[in-house]
């Protein structure tokens, strides 16, 4: 945790990511690989997160804007 932020996941930088969305089936969509793994981590952490901080918070203002 960096400057009270936290770390909220980290992807492996691999060939696999591009190629695999290039074929249409992207890696993310298989949890038996590592990167899959990563993503699918990082987004039960942004669930938790979020979760966090409505519980402690106040909730967001709405602000009204004119066109």
């Amino acid at each position: 945790e960096k400057m009270g932020v936290p770390l909220l996941g980290q992807i492996p930088i691999v060939q696999d990511i591009c190629e695999s969305g290039d074929n249409g089936t992207p890696t993310v969509l298989d949890p038996a690989s590592i990167t899959g793994q990563a993503f699918l981590q990082l987004a039960a952490k942004v669930v938790t997160q979020t979760e966090k901080r409505n519980l402690e918070q106040a909730t967001t203002t709405i602000v009204n804007t004119k066109k």
